[in-house]
């Protein structure tokens, strides 16, 4: 190993202040310290240069010959780097000895090359230990107090040392604890202790300050560290600081070789890292030889495998940590659902369930109070956004990967009745401290009538205690309060307690599917959770009804909120390219979501959501950042929100949506105004249109009326895909009041996102509604041929023009919301009587013929509200509300007037506004009469 090797660590220690001044030589010999042999720059390809960062003027090129002993990474960050170019590209290597030395590019970095450190110290022997999660390292068999060396001048860079041309790779070793070593965790060579800084509050005692650090009031962890300052005759007071032992850290010791560093990392109950750098060697650094190191690691009982990297070379031991037998006091009780079974809690499993707490609850916590302060779901808030992404963080080993489906469910810790943890954090312990209690076991656990018998169980649960392999003390008044706690959960799945009801595998679900959704629904941050609790909603005012047994929620409410979203979009406009924007008025959902299991968890934990349709249901789904790119390209419309979601990737399951698109219809009055205007869900066969690309569409398919919407112009922000709405006969009425003021609204102009086709239909429904008397629904259902035919031989007829006449007189109600079409039609067949009627007694009243035909052709024209809706009916005044021209409309209403009707005519004409005004249509009407009938 070349001494400029030490550089890296040697600058970071200075910077931290760790390093240790006996390396470094005094001013006068810095001149015989060897330099790496610099080499031009200006040779290197270009392909090279790009591949050093942040930038090659970063970095000073070598003599590859000097570089033959680096063992570096692959990273492109690192300090070191050797390059060369295979296939025209630019190569990492590990080592020289990977390529032909002279095809090589070797860099250092010029901060790790160049770095100075100034300052003269005295050296105080070879200490070789830096504090804190640093570790030591001593050069084995070295003397740590050589007075010859004591008061020589510090070095300020390491002695240059010849290498020897077979220097070994790095290499480390783990030479305590043994494979498979058991350890236990009390004073002996494998253990250190370990201890805590207290400063006592008001009203805090020794006792309760140790059994804050331990769970158990053992004064002498304080006492036996603290004297002669404090004893029992002397305790500490508030304000005094104390020592505390607070228990005892496992000592890890090895040896290395060709490194400055070690990094340990363990894996087991816990898990982390911990690392010894180099600091200080007497005299030389000598390569090929070991050096030692120590780490000390905060280990409770259970089993672990240990891992030691330095330069790249890696050592593992397994071996497994045991407390000591006056540790094992039970301090608490869980029940575990998944395989029904009472587990016995030491401080040491009490201490896992409390860091778990830590890892799983602040996210669900910090999801619960964003979402508390968002009130528009149209309005995404940043904090929910990042409350779902630091979720999603924790998800996403939960649900994916090798510890897939491992989130234990525990119940009854500290009280609480929902506590989750990652299964393999508690493996160890639940095979230690299992109790022989299967709560199925009526027998043990039913009175006469075989409900679950507390007492009994509390019997069972002491007996089964006493068989335990490990001796454990415990306080019996434990298991009494705990019986109560677990009842009280119990009895909130099982109202009556029926032992029956927990033999069967279905009065809880405790699958990983519906463990992960009591999560996410918020269970496990509130003490004593009911369903009111959960955070599983999308916005404040959303009522969620979670069956907690079964774990499925009900989420319903209006989306993205009571007051609904205005409908707008771009409409194209007819026969040209162009398009202007169309506002439908305020849209909502008035819906239900179907939560379950991972679908209902990715649906929670997702800040873009999509729709889609699954044999005739809505369904609802969050989204995946694939999902969304995908989503992006097919839908324009589209507007999704910054955040990830790729904890679920593999779960492509939706939740079912069920309810209807309500409209704020302005014919309601009263406390609300909004009505159904389509239902959700129904059969989906493509696209209506061209119509559906633009916001909204609504079609006439297989007798139906079906309406297709953008999620997002109604959800908002952050949803995508298409609503399918089928328009059913309880709505059709709606409809056609929506129909009509799209139209009063948009001046009575061609609307794009009505097909053609369904428009007819539902014009004619309504209109034969008025001619016949007979309900709206007995029009709708049949083929658009034979509506058609309908209309024309059996509506529109000389021969019906009386009954036409006496329904319009009678329940003009409906007239408000026929179209142009529709009043074309009627006027077209009353302004042009054939010869029966003509000699019809019954169209003759005092006042003279035709009174009856000119009454009911007033109470149609009082329907029509500005001139550009005048228009329209007069150019649909042809035979069944065909196209004809202006003039030719007016030619018919001029015809039947007499000259002081024609007069009246024109004056009320000239009364009309141009646009119609806003509202209803009663409110937009005008209170004048076009003309008067007479003989």
């Amino acid at each position: 190993m070349k001494p400029f090797d030490k550089w890296p660590a040697l600058v970071q220690d200075a910077q931290q202040g760790t390093f240790d001044d006996s390396l470094f030589q005094s001013d006068s010999d810095v001149k015989n310290s060897a330099q790496p042999t610099r080499l031009p720059m200006a040779k290197v390809p270009n392909i090279i240069l790009k591949a050093l960062n942040p930038h090659h003027t970063d970095y000073i090129r070598i003599d590859p010959k000097e570089a033959r002993y680096w063992h570096g990474g692959f990273h492109h960050h690192d300090d070191r780097q050797l390059l060369v170019i295979s296939n025209n590209q630019a190569q990492r290597l590990k080592t020289v000895s990977q390529g032909n030395i002279k095809e090589i590019f070797a860099f250092i970095k010029k901060s790790a090359l160049e770095a100075k450190v100034e300052g003269q110290f005295s050296s105080s022997g070879s200490k070789a230990f830096s504090g804190g999660d640093v570790g030591s390292i001593n050069h084995n068999g070295s003397s740590q107090g050589n007075n010859n060396t004591a008061n020589r001048k510090t070095p300020t860079k390491l002695e240059s040392t010849a290498q020897p041309i077979d220097t070994i790779a790095p290499s480390v070793i783990i030479g305590q604890p043994n494979p498979k070593q058991i350890v236990k965790l009390e004073q002996n060579q494998a253990t250190k202790r370990r201890f805590a800084n207290h400063v006592l509050g008001p009203g805090e005692t020794a006792a309760s300050v140790v059994e804050q650090y331990t769970g158990t009031p053992n004064e002498s962890r304080i006492y036996g560290f603290n004297h002669p300052q404090f004893t029992i005759k002397n305790p500490p007071k508030a304000g005094d600081k104390v020592r505390v032992n607070t228990g005892f850290d496992v000592l890890v010791k090895g040896q290395f070789y060709n490194s400055n560093s070690v990094n340990l990392i363990w894996k087991g109950p816990t898990s982390g890292s911990k690392s010894a750098i180099l600091e200080q060697v007497n005299g030389n650094y000598i390569p090929d030889r070991g050096y030692d190191w120590e780490l000390a690691l905060p280990l409770v009982a259970g089993e672990y495998t240990l891992t030691a990297e330095a330069g790249g070379a890696t050592h593992s031991v397994s071996f497994s940590v045991e407390e000591s037998e006056d540790q094992l006091e039970i301090i608490d009780f869980i029940y575990i659902p998944e395989d029904n079974s009472f587990i016995a809690v030491t401080q040491s499993l009490a201490d896992i369930l409390e860091q778990e707490m830590e890892v799983l609850n602040p996210p669900m916590e910090q999801l619960k109070q964003a979402l508390a302060g968002q009130q528009d779901l149209s309005k995404q808030d940043d904090k929910v956004i990042d409350a779902k992404k630091a979720l999603n963080e924790t998800l996403k080993p939960l649900v994916s990967g090798p510890t897939a489906n491992k989130i234990t469910e525990v119940i009854g810790f500290k009280g609480r009745k929902y506590t989750y943890v990652r299964s393999d954090k508690m493996a160890n312990h639940f095979r230690r401290y299992k109790i022989d209690t299967d709560i199925r076991n009526g027998r043990r656990f039913s009175d006469a009538n075989g409900n679950l018998d507390r007492n009994k169980l509390n019997k069972a649960l002491k007996n089964d205690l006493s068989k335990l392999k490990v001796n454990f003390k415990y306080d019996k008044k434990l298991v009494d309060t705990y019986t109560t706690i677990w009842g009280e959960w119990a009895r909130e799945l099982n109202e009556d307690l029926k032992i029956k009801r927990f033999e069967k595998s279905d009065y809880f679900d405790a699958s990983a599917e519906a463990r992960l959704m009591r999560y996410t629904h918020g269970a496990g941050i509130a003490a004593n959770f009911s369903p009111k609790d959960g955070v599983f909603s999308f916005q404040a005012d959303a009522k969620v009804d979670f069956a907690v047994g079964e774990a499925k929620a009900a989420m319903s409410g209006y989306y993205p909120n009571k007051n609904g979203y205005e409908f707008k979009f771009m409409m194209p406009l007819k026969n040209t390219t162009k398009e202007r924007e169309i506002n439908l008025g305020a849209i909502r959902l008035n819906a239900t979501i179907a939560l379950f299991g991972y679908a209902g968890a990715k649906l929670q934990a997702a800040a873009n959501v999509g729709c889609t349709v699954k044999q005739g249901k809505m369904m609802l789904e969050g989204l995946t950042p694939e999902q969304v790119k995908a989503l992006s390209r097919a839908d324009r419309k589209f507007e999704p929100v910054k955040g990830e979601l790729s904890a679920f990737a593999g779960v492509s399951a939706g939740c079912e949506l069920t309810g209807a698109l309500q409209w704020d219809n302005p014919e309601k009055s009263g406390k609300s105004s909004f009505c159904d205007l389509a239902k959700l869900g129904g059969k989906a066969e493509g696209a209506f249109g061209a119509g559906a690309h633009a916001g909204c569409y609504i079609g006439y398919e297989d007798g139906r009326f079906m309406l297709r919407a953008k999620l997002g112009l109604i959800w908002g922000v952050g949803a995508g895909g298409e609503l399918v709405c089928e328009i059913g006969v309880d709505e059709i009425v709606t409809l056609a009041q929506f129909v009509y003021h799209q139209l009063k609204n948009n001046d009575y102009d061609y609307l794009a996102f009505i097909q053609e086709d369904a428009f007819k239909v539902l014009y004619k429904a309504v209109s034969m509604h008025i001619a016949t008397g007979k309900d709206i629904t007995e029009f709708v259902g049949g083929t658009i041929d034979s509506v058609d035919k309908w209309w024309r031989t059996k509506v529109l007829i000389h021969e019906q023009a009386k009954a036409i006449i006496q329904r319009v007189e009678q329940t003009p109600e409906m007239l408000k919301f026929t179209v142009p079409e529709s009043k074309g039609a009627f006027l077209n067949l009353l302004a042009n009587p054939n010869l029966a009627s003509l000699i019809d007694s019954d169209a003759y009243s005092w006042s003279g013929l035709n009174e009856q035909r000119e009454n009911a052709i007033i109470i149609i024209l009082k329907h029509i509200l500005c001139t550009e809706e005048l228009d329209e009916v007069l150019q649909h005044m042809g035979e069944g509300g065909a196209k004809c021209s202006r003039e030719e409309g007016l030619s018919q209403l001029n015809s039947i007037l007499e000259g002081a009707q024609q007069r009246e005519f024109d004056a009320w004409r000239r009364k009309l506004p141009s646009r119609a005004r806003s509202g209803s249509v009663a409110v937009a009407m005008l209170n004048t009469t076009p003309f008067i009938a007479m003989a």
